[in-house]
């Protein structure tokens, strides 16, 4: 609206509309919204209407309930903008586009520089996320009883995510002691001013590889020393965080503040990408082309 359009947002595009943004259209209901949401791309796209399509999930590669949505939308679209660059570089390889481009997701926190503690006891962990994540950290803490033995671990999100952390087939009873926070903003602020380090593991070689890079930036930005699995979207920022099985991530786990000046670095050279004014900024640039 601050640049001179008239904006309408919801389900039906007015006949007017010059600009269609398709954002996150969820799945509900999708077998009779998607029809009428495609009925609105081509439309748009018969009276010479630039359409934009927000494309933030890899569902042309997960065989989700939206991928026949996407599949169709695809080839309507005057843009595709992506979060990040790796997923773009994805699209491009595997579909004839007319163009795309990448606008990476706001940083929700404030930065905070890394805290040096003196570690009395073990360190502590944090892990946060969506439950669909929750199993890959209990593959990690099985991986890793030993080193984690006498460390404590703090875990963000909701309760689905301890039921599969309990139901894990662990080849020996973990002992690092667990601590559960439910999910919100301030509960995460919260818990990483507690926390030493930070543990994202992920699996290369499942649709989650295709996640944006938001939980390491999160991370990063909240001065949490990181530990993760190298998907496509973190491995721009390989210098600033430990990929898993490394000699690097055992030296954290030891000892997180041996990575400080790393987190500084990030921050320093790559945060305010992820802030409101850049991310502000590239929209205007797309919507006024």
């Amino acid at each position: 609206m601050a640049l001179g359009f008239s904006v309408s947002v919801g389900d039906i595009c007015p006949d007017s509309a010059g600009v269609l943004l398709v954002g996150k259209i969820g799945a509900n209901e999708i077998s009779t919204r998607a029809p009428r949401w495609l009925d609105h791309l081509r439309k748009v796209k018969q009276r010479g209407g630039r359409i934009l399509l927000d494309y933030t999930d890899h569902h042309l590669e997960t065989n989700s309930v939206m991928s026949p949505f996407y599949e169709q939308a695809i080839l309507e679209v005057s843009a595709i903008i992506t979060p990040t660059a790796s997923l773009a570089s994805d699209l491009t390889r595997d579909h004839d586009l007319i163009e795309t481009n990448t606008v990476s997701d706001l940083l929700e926190y404030s930065p905070v520089r890394p805290n040096r503690k003196t570690l009395s006891g073990g360190p502590t962990a944090i892990w946060f996320g969506h439950p669909s994540n929750a199993a890959f950290l209990a593959q990690f803490i099985d991986a890793n009883a030993a080193r984690m033995a006498s460390h404590r671990l703090i875990i963000v999100s909701s309760e689905p995510a301890i039921d599969i952390l309990k139901r894990h087939q662990y080849r020996s009873r973990p002992s690092t002691e667990l601590a559960f926070i439910p999910w919100n903003p301030a509960n995460l602020i919260s818990a990483s001013r507690q926390a030493d380090y930070c543990l994202i593991p992920s699996d290369k070689n499942s649709p989650k590889r295709y996640a944006s890079n938001n939980r390491l930036v999160t991370a990063l930005a909240l001065g949490l020393p990181t530990i993760a699995t190298p998907i496509p979207s973190y491995q721009e920022f390989s210098e600033y965080f430990a990929e898993e099985g490394t000699q690097q991530a055992d030296e954290i786990m030891a000892n997180p503040n041996v990575a400080h000046n790393k987190i500084v670095a990030f921050q320093d050279t790559e945060v305010s990408r992820f802030q409101l004014p850049s991310i502000m900024a590239a929209w205007q640039k797309l919507l006024l082309a």
